[in-house]
């Protein structure tokens, strides 16, 4: 063991238990080596205080020690799943015989090395337990290793497949819009017309009473007109569907693009929720410098509005407690994060999978139609970016956009 270690090698822990401090020397100096760190002790008491804090790749125990004796102490450390696994080496001057040695084999020991101790031996035994310690450990590294890889490679293939689900489903409500708009649009012309004849037609409702079964007339007339109303404006919400469809459809970089500060747009979102915030919580904002990027600006502005929105819905239910709304921007590595938290319901986590997919809500019937965070997904995801999310039940929820920055199209 007098090599001295490659750069590449860590150093490694060892402990040496005798109650003899002559043979601690001894085995110290025979085992000295810039790869080793050699911690003594002088009691089994004290071996079972190391072996508890520091993790060693090797113990060297005498066998004979007053009070607790190696056997006592290996029985111990085998009997705690944190020291169960570490090697030991019994030292004896005595004891040669089948029955010590299995005693000392039950107790936990995988060697032996008796005295007077053969420095070969020494060094070369503890050199395989050191090198089995290193390829553990480079085992475990490689295996965390490998385990992150995978986790990342499951990420990228979860976001390509929302990609793509989106992207699939895009081009299917795209076309669906395009044929509801049309017939939704002479419809509605159609029901507003019949509205304002109805209109009229009661503007004369003095004259019509005088006709026989005139009153009878302008009853019927205004149901009809209250019936138009009624679905003028069923048709005015199936348009605002059509309208989200087409712009859920929409989530690609044909519009126009350039030099954004992300921090005004958060500012203008802000400035239009700033009455509703009021009311459900209180504000905080942090927005460190950041760089303009190159994006739509209206398209960054909805996604922004989309998540505050949300956020604010959440706080509906949360009275009874103090509510917050953050949002903070900083850059790392040129991406550009935003966040938006809140104290609101919070997300169940068997929806958290689910919240970007498209027509996915757990809001009541009419108040969403589902397609809000996966817009939100499309446009950010359309710009090289990504959206994450982060929720507790009645905790609340974190939402974090990262978005690249690019070079200003000029440049």
């Amino acid at each position: 063991m007098q090599n001295n270690a490659t750069p590449s090698m860590f150093r490694v822990d060892i402990l040496l238990v005798d109650d003899r401090r002559e043979n601690l020397f001894a085995l110290e100096h025979l085992l000295a080596s810039d790869e080793l760190q050699i911690t003594s002790v002088e009691s089994g008491q004290d071996a079972l205080r190391q072996v508890l804090e520091k993790e060693f790749a090797l113990v060297i125990m005498d066998v004979q020690m007053p009070g607790m004796d190696g056997y006592e102490t290996a029985e111990l450390m085998r009997s705690n799943s944190l020291t169960k696994h570490i090697p030991i080496i019994f030292v004896s001057a005595v004891n040669k015989d089948e029955h010590h040695l299995f005693r000392g084999y039950d107790s936990g020991a995988v060697d032996y090395l008796f005295k007077p101790i053969e420095p070969k031996i020494l060094t070369s035994k503890t050199r395989v337990f050191v090198d089995l310690y290193r390829q553990r450990k480079e085992l475990e590294r490689t295996s965390l290793a490998l385990e992150h890889s995978l986790q990342e490679i499951r990420y990228k293939d979860e976001q390509l497949r929302q990609k793509q689900k989106l992207e699939a489903i895009g081009k299917l409500v795209g076309g669906v819009a395009h044929e509801i708009r049309n017939p939704l649009s002479f419809m509605l012309s159609h029901m507003r017309r019949a509205a304002r004849s109805s209109q009229f037609i009661l503007g004369y409702s003095s004259t019509l009473n005088d006709c026989e079964k005139g009153a009878e007339i302008i009853d019927k007339i205004a149901t009809i007109h209250d019936g138009m109303e009624i679905a003028i404006d069923g048709a005015n919400r199936i348009s605002k569907i059509v309208q989200d469809l087409s712009r859920f459809a929409r989530t690609d970089r044909n519009e126009k693009v350039r030099m954004v500060s992300v921090n005004e747009v958060l500012g203008k979102v802000v400035n239009l929720a700033r009455h509703d915030i009021r009311i459900y919580a209180e504000l905080k904002e942090e927005y460190a410098s950041l760089p303009p990027i190159s994006i739509n600006e209206s398209k960054l502005f909805q996604v922004f509005l989309n998540l505050l929105t949300n956020a604010i819905h959440s706080l509906k239910y949360q009275e009874d407690k103090k509510n917050l709304i953050s949002i903070r921007s900083w850059l790392k590595d040129d991406i550009v994060y935003v966040e938006m938290a809140d104290t609101g319901c919070g997300i169940p986590e068997e929806n958290l999978t689910r919240i970007f997919d498209p027509f996915f809500t757990t809001k009541d019937v009419g108040e969403g139609t589902g397609l809000g965070l996966a817009t939100c997904f499309g446009i950010v995801d359309a710009y090289g970016g990504n959206v994450s999310v982060e929720s507790q039940v009645n905790i609340g929820s974190r939402f974090t956009v990262s978005l690249p920055v690019h070079p200003s199209p000029e440049e």
